[in-house]
């Protein structure tokens, strides 16, 4: 696991630097510029700024950190919006006569545009999401069930507990019935401050709060996670079903984890929830569930992703069906690194289970 992580950062490191690069020969070649020794330390500067936000955000909560990951993080979705722009507007220069500098200034130009609107648009709080599911053969005792779903919270110092705090508050007012959150709960050690755990011990629910860990959660610390859920009275499931009631159980599985016969040792007696981080286990285990409630896709978040995602992902964003068995992916509640989004939003999801009526 370790030596696929170095393996990852490795390569992300090689291809970060290359857009780097290509944004610079671009705008040098087409704009006449020669050696433009500005424009290269623009460069450098905003991609070590993002990549030292990473690193220093897991281990500080100081100003100077939080100052660094903000203007680090908003580099690279700048960086990617630029770089996206830039590729697209190589079609044009193929086929038009046009100037290039005229090109890539349009190119340019509309990268301003949707990183404007995208870094605006996350200003707003959460959307609420809400969702009516019908089963045929729901128990009449789960007739109006109301499950909140929360996930991608990345909780770190860069974090503004006001924000954590009215999410919270807009939870309990939904007065539900169960509690989810699908991973990447945290994204750094939150362990020193207190007032995370005070904020995240007010969530209510009848049945009580629960979360599975994400891939963020393995780069944070497990142990961290599993302190930081002790402290805040969720319970964590690890690859494990619990009995709700007499007709309602839970399920949750780890981030990686592959055995889902160890998960589900019976076959389903009693409706069914499953947590899972990420969505595309649901071909795996959707004969032996009734929902799957995921997150870790953030529908893409960063232009072009969220046009992207639907061919890395099955089951990128929303409400999706097979068989009798639901699965619902959330964008999620918060965001990782740039706070940006153009297309999406982030969202609290309130699903409602509903007996479906045949009349």
């Amino acid at each position: 696991m370790l030596l696929k992580f170095f393996g990852f950062l490795f390569t992300f490191s090689l291809i970060y630097f290359l857009m780097h690069y290509y944004v610079y020969f671009r705008i040098t070649r087409d704009f006449g510029l020669k050696a433009n020794f500005l424009l290269r330390g623009i460069l450098l500067m905003g991609a070590f700024l993002f990549l030292l936000g990473e690193f220093l955000i897991k281990r500080s909560s100081s100003l100077f950190t939080r100052i660094v990951y903000f203007v680090g993080s908003t580099w690279f979705g700048i960086i990617l919006t630029v770089i996206t722009f830039l590729l697209l507007s190589e079609i044009p220069r193929l086929f038009l006569k046009a100037n290039s500098s005229v090109i890539t200034l349009i190119a340019l130009s509309i990268s301003g545009i949707v990183c404007i609107y995208s870094l605006f648009n996350t200003l707003r709080a959460p959307v609420l999401k809400k969702v009516q599911i019908e089963y045929k053969n729901l128990p009449s005792q789960l007739d109006g069930f109301k499950i909140v779903h929360l996930s991608d919270l990345h909780l770190s110092s860069a974090k503004s507990l006001k924000w954590l705090d009215e999410i919270v508050e807009r939870v309990n007012t939904l007065s539900p019935n169960l509690i989810c959150i699908t991973g990447d709960l945290i994204d750094a050690d939150i362990l020193k401050s207190e007032e995370f755990h005070n904020i995240l011990k007010n969530l209510k629910a009848s049945h009580g709060v629960f979360a599975v860990s994400g891939n963020h959660e393995i780069y944070a610390g497990m142990g961290i996670f599993q302190k930081v859920a002790e402290q805040s009275g969720i319970r964590i499931l690890k690859n494990e079903t619990v009995l709700l009631s007499d007709h309602l159980e839970i399920a949750g599985i780890d981030w990686g984890f592959e055995d889902t016969e160890k998960i589900f040792p019976q076959k389903k007696r009693k409706f069914r929830i499953f947590l899972s981080h990420s969505p595309e286990i649901f071909e795996k285990v959707y004969s032996l569930i009734d929902l799957q409630l995921s997150g870790h896709t953030h529908a893409g978040q960063i232009f072009p992703m969220e046009v992207l995602i639907g061919f890395f992902s099955r089951y990128p964003y929303g409400l999706y069906k097979k068989e009798d068995t639901y699965i619902y992916t959330t964008s999620g509640t918060g965001l990782w690194g740039p706070p940006m989004r153009f297309f999406s939003k982030c969202e609290v999801v309130e699903i409602v289970l509903k007996e479906k009526n045949f009349i």
